[in-house]
């Protein structure tokens, strides 16, 4: 790599042994991502847990609000934010990898679920019975 830049969540440098190249379009030409590989991989298999983590036991109004908003993400994204540009592909250790976050649902049941938190996230009203309601919509999913 010629420019030394560091990890955006670690600060490590990022280097030839733990960059991650990502693509947005399939004819796009790879892109060093802003961060190393282990934090790539702690994103992949936690990133959708934490959001699950988030609309379960939020922690104020106006994120779990944005949270519903974003809805149920299924990808990395350029910045790691849920709602932002959608990576399709990413290279690391040698090999295409997809950008796919580890859930523990199948695929019915992440568009299920996906469909369900839009549809709660257009019917909420307000904080008051949100909690008891989204646990009862995420037990449905064994979440």
């Amino acid at each position: 790599m010629a420019k030394e830049i560091n990890c955006l969540c670690c600060y490590d440098i990022i280097n030839d042994e733990n960059v991650v190249k990502y693509m947005i379009f399939d004819d796009d030409k790879w892109q060093n991502y802003d961060y190393c590989l282990s934090c790539v991989k702690y994103l992949l298999e936690h990133k959708w847990y934490d959001y699950i983590k988030g609309i379960k036991y939020p922690d104020c109004e106006k994120n779990f609000k944005y949270l519903l908003e974003c809805g149920l993400p299924k990808y990395l994204t350029v910045d790691t934010k849920y709602h932002s540009i959608v990576i399709k592909k990413l290279y690391y250790e040698n090999s295409e990898k997809t950008s796919n976050l580890i859930t523990s649902l199948s695929i019915i049941e992440f568009e299920n679920l996906k469909k369900d938190i839009f549809e709660f996230y257009t019917n909420f009203s307000g904080i008051t019975d949100y909690l008891f309601n989204i646990k009862i919509l995420l037990q449905k999913y064994n979440l």
